[in-house]
């Protein structure tokens, strides 16, 4: 395949079931689930590029790993991801590019 900044054009991209897409910055993010990252896609050359995520499953922030992500939504420079299979929320900088885990104070978990 023909390798470009660390990743493949779109046309040899190998992708396991992505879910979640957003678009932020003018760039392309999708959820590559099963591959257990985040990738982006320049939409004008068609360069595809791993930005988060080890390809197995991890729970980390650094370096960032994730276990089966699926959705994706931006919130100002933020990219917020669903890392289904952590149970978290995990945050994404995109102007610092870290990763860090939302924590929520004071909500109460349901037991029924």
């Amino acid at each position: 395949s023909a390798e470009l900044l660390h990743g493949f054009f779109v046309d040899h991209a190998k992708f396991q079931h992505p879910l979640g897409v957003a678009v932020a910055g003018g760039v392309l993010w999708v959820a590559d689930t099963f591959n257990h990252a985040l990738r982006t896609v320049d939409v004008a050359s068609g360069a595809v590029v791993t930005a988060f995520g080890a390809g197995a499953p991890g729970a980390t922030d650094a370096p960032a790993r994730f276990a089966e992500p699926s959705g994706l939504a931006v919130v100002g420079k933020r990219l917020l991801v669903a890392d289904t299979n952590n149970h978290r929320v995990r945050v994404i900088d995109l102007e610092e590019r870290t990763v860090s885990t939302l924590v929520l104070t004071g909500v109460p978990i349901p037991t029924s």
